[in-house]
């Protein structure tokens, strides 16, 4: 007999004082029951009670021994660590841990926003580009998810690349240089050769310290947000923005970045007019407030 209601019943069955159950006597389920979150079933020295396959714990508590199978479902997952730097072609290992630890379905998938920047295998992960992926762990029981930022850098290890057209050229000394002059010079200095610029992607003069993961963290918002969603940074002096920003706005819809630099301006970036220029690394920030992209495409107006 199962007594489910008010009740302070002292033989037969299970009593239901509220959200608290007692089993008394010796009891065999007959039908199914769940002991869901805030409940509790609890079975006293001189009671049994054989679960006969039909009890689960969803989120409840279980005091005493019982006979018989008990199904204690999934009630959430968490992803240790919750953001990871790697550098291309390194690895690193994610731990998920379910809740309850005693669960009866351990089972989870593993899954990553980008596949170019990130790859997933049982928990582990691979770099494979510079850029941001989340790694998504879903419990099979209850689709229960976790997530993991990984930033991918090469952190001065990766190859460098030209200068693009909008970066400032290199300075020159003034006075102390050698310098020639041609044949039939009238003895004026002839111009001096600049050297090209050289950035490295991640961690050179191009950027400050700590600047490409600033940006960075950025992109990950970007990756994660949804139609509607606005992002708000402030730049402060992080005023070199790597184009995988950009592109990560423009891949997403609805979507506006919020730009607070150069003590207080405001650049303002849906992505439907995000910029797309080839053969870029990076936008200073300067020159991106030269755009009006209240327009689409954005046009320079200043």
């Amino acid at each position: 007999q199962i007594v489910v209601g008010p009740g302070t019943g002292t033989s037969g069955g299970i009593v239901f004082d509220g959200k608290n159950g007692t089993v008394y006597g010796e009891v065999t389920l007959q039908e199914n029951l769940t002991i869901g979150e805030g409940e509790s079933l609890t079975v006293p020295d001189g009671a049994s009670l054989n679960t006969n396959g039909k009890l689960t714990v969803d989120g409840g508590t279980l005091n005493g021994n019982v006979t018989g199978t008990v199904n204690y479902k999934v009630t959430g997952v968490s992803l240790s660590p919750k953001t990871l730097s790697l550098n291309p072609g390194k690895g690193g290992t994610l731990t998920a841990t379910i809740t309850p630890s005693n669960a009866t379905n351990q089972n989870v998938t593993w899954k990553s926003s980008d596949t170019k920047v990130a790859t997933v295998d049982n928990g582990l992960v691979t770099a494979v580009a510079e850029g941001s992926a989340t790694i998504t762990v879903t419990t099979e029981d209850g689709s229960k998810t976790a997530t993991c930022t990984v930033i991918v850098t090469n952190n001065g290890s990766g190859p460098v690349v030209p200068p693009q057209p909008s970066d400032p050229a290199p300075s020159q000394p003034e006075g102390g240089g050698s310098s020639s002059a041609g044949a039939g010079s009238s003895g004026s200095a002839a111009p001096r050769q600049q050297s090209p610029v050289v950035h490295n992607v991640s961690n050179s003069s191009a950027y400050r310290k700590g600047e490409y993961e600033f940006w960075m963290k950025v992109r990950a918002k970007i990756v994660s947000a949804g139609p509607g969603e606005v992002i708000e940074v402030n730049a402060r002096d992080n005023d070199k923005m790597p184009n995988s920003v950009m592109q990560a706005l423009a891949a997403k819809e609805d979507v506006s970045l919020h730009i607070r630099w150069n003590g207080g301006e405001e650049i303002v970036i849906p992505s439907a007019a995000a910029l797309q220029e080839k053969m870029r690394m990076f936008y200073p920030l300067s020159y991106l407030a030269k755009f009006d992209f209240a327009q689409t495409p954005a046009k320079k107006v200043k």
